[in-house]
């Protein structure tokens, strides 16, 4: 059951996000429902499986009841269960402690990060994609995924698929005249590929997410002071 629902659904997701939904799958949920009916799996059972993780780690318990409500949906829409008991467990398990990505919000701090990004002097695609997460608010890896074709030259405007975004529309990225004055000057050198900024070891991938931390890192500013996260507007 679980096999099939990682075939049809984890084919097209990220390869680290594929790597750590089989690992919780393999230590946490297989060796205690592996060989159980699906349909026989109550709420109490799963809560006690949870509560097994939690004594490990939180965030990992959080993500497994994630993930097995995930099967047990694709379970009740093939008709191999009637409903998802881990639904019941909302509020059951220990809150997971929320982590605030590091971020420079001071208007004097904005602007000293902003001229530095100017005069960066490393390679002219980290510079530009340091630019551009001052410039659009987004994720880093939606960032470094970017493809050319998403880009909407005429109405200014970076279209994101919706399957990419996980969401059920696309999602719109404004862009300013700055920021495709920084497309525009990349785009001689890295037009021809699918990225607008591939990896230097193979130009079928996307930047590493090392990337714009390394280059942030020669700018000065540690892992406590800001990181690729903090130009995301809710950090």
């Amino acid at each position: 059951m679980a096999d099939e629902w990682c075939e049809r659904h984890l084919a097209e997701k990220a390869q680290s996000y594929r790597v750590r939904s089989e690992r919780i799958l393999k230590r946490d949920l297989y060796p205690i429902f592996g060989f159980r009916p699906i349909k026989e799996i109550t709420a109490v059972e799963a809560l006690s499986a949870l509560r097994g993780i939690v004594e490990r780690t939180v965030d990992i318990a959080h993500r497994a009841r994630q993930l097995a409500g995930l099967i047990f949906r694709y379970a009740i829409a093939t008709g191999r269960a009637e409903r998802d008991p881990t639904a019941d467990l909302k509020g059951a398990l220990k809150s997971k402690k929320v982590k605030h990505h590091a971020a420079i919000t001071d208007p004097l701090g904005v602007g000293r990060l902003m001229n530095d990004i100017k005069h960066y002097g490393g390679r002219p695609l980290v510079k530009a994609a340091l630019e551009l997460s001052a410039l659009l608010f987004q994720r880093p890896g939606e960032l470094r995924q970017m493809l050319w074709k998403e880009n909407n030259w005429p109405d200014s405007r970076w279209e994101i698929p919706a399957i990419k975004m996980k969401m059920d529309r696309d999602h719109i990225v404004p862009l300013s005249r700055q920021a495709l004055e920084v497309l525009k000057r990349v785009e001689p050198i890295t037009g021809h590929f699918m990225y607008v900024f591939p990896n230097e070891r193979s130009r079928t991938r996307a930047m590493s997410d090392n990337g714009i931390r390394s280059a942030l890192r020669t700018l000065g500013y540690t892992n406590q002071d800001m990181t690729p996260h903090g130009f995301k507007l809710d950090g």
